[in-house]
């Protein structure tokens, strides 16, 4: 219906340190072709004082990781921020703007991950959906809103 959506969300995962993933869905069914292109900037702040800057990239994965791996706790919640655009445009490929803060207990660290996806095609990807999962067990405690945002 829109151009462009925003999804907010937060969940905490049944199994500590599993990565929380996505894909598109096209007509019922997840895209699992390795047209996944994503790249964030990642900062954290751990328990003994370090902090730095990094990466975490991929190019044609088969899916898009959401975070290096959350808490199972129910107080220690992951938070997203996407916006989708283009996601069911016949000629366009979708582009999404990512912003991620999650804990991560396997190495008693904060993270912020801000980046961006592609989902890559010869042409426009059509999507109609996305499907948050688990790397492992389950997605938990979740609550996502989507918007969609009218064109000016």
């Amino acid at each position: 219906t829109y151009n462009k959506y925003r999804i907010l969300g937060s969940h905490s995962m049944g199994t500590n340190n599993a990565q929380t993933r996505f894909r598109m869905r096209k007509s019922g069914s997840d895209q699992t072709g390795s047209n996944y292109r994503y790249a964030y900037v990642t900062v954290y702040k751990n328990s003994s004082g370090t902090a730095a800057v990094g990466e975490n990239t991929a190019w044609n994965a088969d899916h898009v990781r959401l975070t290096g791996g959350s808490s199972y706790t129910a107080a220690h919640r992951t938070v997203s921020d996407i916006v989708v655009y283009s996601p069911a445009h016949a000629t366009y490929q979708t582009f999404m703007n990512i912003d991620v803060a999650y804990y991560y207990p396997g190495g008693d660290a904060v993270f912020r991950w801000s980046g961006m996806c592609w989902v890559d095609s010869s042409s426009g990807t059509s999507n109609t959906g996305i499907k948050f999962y688990p790397e492992s067990g389950t997605i938990d405690n979740a609550r996502w809103e989507i918007y969609g945002i009218v064109d000016s």
